[in-house]
């Protein structure tokens, strides 16, 4: 549950930052923006998930993350 919160957070803060930098920051409107699988939402949700959990090495969080989802 406090994962899903920080993502709504997460996603929330960069839906209204992406309106701002579009609105007051001088960028090229017509320039092409490349996709990635992986939003900026759900990267910062896991890095701030990683900064949460206490691990030293995000190797030893990333496996255990990993090993966490598939049960």
């Amino acid at each position: 549950m406090k994962q899903i919160a920080i993502f709504c957070d997460a996603d929330d803060f960069y839906k209204a930052y992406e309106k701002y930098c579009r609105n007051k920051l001088l960028m090229d409107k017509e320039k092409i923006i490349l996709r990635t699988r992986m939003s900026l939402s759900e990267f910062m949700t896991i890095l701030i998930m990683y900064h949460l959990s206490g691990y030293k090495n995000f190797k030893w969080y990333d496996t255990k993350r990993i090993t966490y989802c598939k049960l």
